[in-house]
């Protein structure tokens, strides 16, 4: 847990497992990370994604075959972005601002970076809640046996 900016940098796995065994306390340990050192970890910690290559001719010809999605509701073309992946809330805790609360500090790292944000949701009532975080509607499709919408939304930098 970097203590200047309140965010876990490693752990994410443990923590969850403990919330879903319902454990009432999860050890820590805390750090003291800028900014810049903070970012640098978080984009080195991941040993799989390290190991991972990036041809960028595959990515833009398989871009290129999607109707649209995150890379190009961002830009003509793929750009560096970041990807809010999943947020849940307890049954029991929803409406109380919970997941406002971690998005909200999740963006604010997004703005300090200087990148754009992108979420990709299957619950219509969702794109209210983005949307009052900035987000915009960039379109939906629709799978292709028509079982499953999904919208696409985006958020500029704001600052």
């Amino acid at each position: 847990m970097n203590r200047c900016s309140g965010f876990v940098v490693d752990g994410h796995a443990r923590v969850a497992l403990a919330l879903a065994r319902g454990e009432a306390t999860v050890p820590v340990l805390y750090v003291d990370l800028d900014p810049a050192e903070e970012a640098l970890v978080l984009a080195t910690l991941d040993p799989i994604g390290a190991m991972a290559g990036r041809d960028d001719e595959k990515l833009r010809t398989l871009l290129a075959g999607l109707p649209y999605g995150v890379d190009r509701a961002l830009s003509a073309g793929p750009t560096i972005h970041w990807y809010l992946a999943t947020v849940g809330t307890r049954p029991d805790r929803r409406r109380e601002g919970l997941a406002s609360l971690v998005i909200r500090a999740g963006l604010a790292a997004c703005d300090r970076a200087g990148l754009p944000a992108a979420v990709e949701t299957s619950n219509e009532a969702n794109c209210r809640l983005y949307e009052r975080l900035g987000f915009q509607n960039a379109g939906d499709r629709i799978a292709p046996d028509g079982a499953l919408r999904v919208w696409v939304l985006v958020r500029p930098v704001q600052g």
